[in-house]
């Protein structure tokens, strides 16, 4: 019988509380292997996400290759996981590994990069999903105007708990960190599944050869999940498979800055949820009472014809409220007025992307001493090594 029962399917939260709590404790008491780090997803939930500058950013396509078991990731990450596997078949080879383990016989990658695109384009409309059919008082939308006017409202119910901009979405936990191109998982069990974790993982013969492979490619193994690894992209090892491919600068060669696709995504997404509003809802109907004190009903037409100049002129009035939410309001009512007025100015002597990026460094300049900036990850990292 297993000793760790902890999964995701504990109806009483104390005792999935415990037996998390005992897995952290007693599950590497007799695994004594200095590549076994803390790397759990909220303690590095930015790592990958933010540059040097500390914008959010997310990979290029052109910088994710496949492995060789078709698995997406960091050009220099698939490179350095093609190692472990040939170390792995090499060892196999000569009898030196356990033949018959689950995973760390044959070593595969389950899963990898995951899009960023793709994954807030669902995430997105699951958000405006709500905003259409539970947040809204239908009798209240009448026109497009009426339609953008709850957004700021809705954004302040939603906190930053549920961020609406993309860059936003990055730098929250609703963003998976397999985003990265960073990060690879080499079993298809359920990460809350702490028995399999012990039966294939903790108690595999192999367990040591793997964290000793891992380590001499750049990869920290997981401790609270020992399938998944993650790239060290300032060890030594990890360097090499950077330099092999001429990276220097990994941050600006292989990501895209996240904030300079925010207005258009969040405007793309809002039109198109008005269309999908206003298909669903056509007319109002209305209970009236006349002055003869008889009941009638009013029918009101909602207009499906909208000026797409109203949400031109009020997109950095919601974009630069919305962001100082997803910021837990960073700033006060009048340096948000500042921003918006600067922003449209900057639009109309130069450009939009001028404004969007006087917008990102005001934001931008709050964010080198909170939790989770780059200065923190350069602590967090130098406290690992060895």
């Amino acid at each position: 019988m297993s000793n760790f029962q902890g999964t995701n399917n504990f109806r009483l939260t104390r005792f999935a509380f415990y037996e998390r709590l005992r897995f952290k404790l007693e599950a590497y008491k007799h695994v004594n292997h200095s590549n076994l780090k803390e790397v759990n997803f909220s303690s590095l939930g930015l790592y990958g996400k933010i540059d040097h500058r500390y914008d959010t950013i997310y990979p290029k396509k052109e910088s994710i290759i496949y492995t060789t078991d078709n698995r997406p990731a960091m050009n220099f990450v698939a490179d350095a996981f093609n190692s472990v596997v040939e170390h792995f078949r090499r060892a196999n080879n000569f009898e030196r590994i356990s033949p018959d383990e689950k995973y760390l016989s044959d070593l595969k990658c389950y899963s990898g990069y995951m899009d960023p695109l793709e994954q807030y384009s669902s995430y997105i409309d699951s958000v405006m999903e709500q905003y259409n059919f539970n947040y809204l008082r239908h009798d209240k939308i009448k026109n497009f105007k009426d339609y953008l006017s709850q957004l700021i409202p809705y954004a302040k119910f939603l906190r930053s708990e549920f961020p609406l901009t993309f860059s936003g979405w990055i730098g929250s936990k609703r963003c998976s960190p397999f985003m990265t191109g960073l990060y690879l998982n080499v079993s298809n069990e359920n990460f809350g599944d702490d028995m399999a974790k012990e039966k294939d993982f903790l108690n595999s013969r192999n367990l040591n050869f793997y964290l000793d492979t891992c380590k001499s490619r750049g990869f920290y193994v997981a401790k609270s999940n020992p399938s998944v690894l993650v790239a060290d992209i300032k060890s030594a090892p990890m360097k090499s498979f950077m330099n092999e491919r001429n990276i220097g600068d990994v941050f600006a060669i292989n990501y895209n800055v996240a904030y300079e696709r925010d207005i258009e995504l969040l405007r793309n997404k809002i039109i198109e949820y008005y269309n999908i509003f206003i298909n669903n809802r056509q007319v109002i109907f209305k209970q009236k009472i006349s002055k003869n004190n008889k009941l009638y009903t009013k029918i009101e037409y909602i207009n499906n014809k909208y000026n797409i100049n109203n949400i031109n002129n009020i997109i950095y009035k919601l974009y630069i409220n919305i962001r100082n939410i997803e910021e837990d309001y960073v700033y006060g009512d009048a340096d948000i007025e500042y921003f918006i007025k600067t922003a449209k100015k900057l639009e109309k002597k130069f450009d939009k992307q001028k404004a969007i990026s006087y917008i990102n460094i005001k934001f931008r300049s709050t964010y080198a001493s909170k939790y989770g900036g780059l200065n923190y990850y350069d602590k967090k990292f130098d406290s690992m090594e060895d």
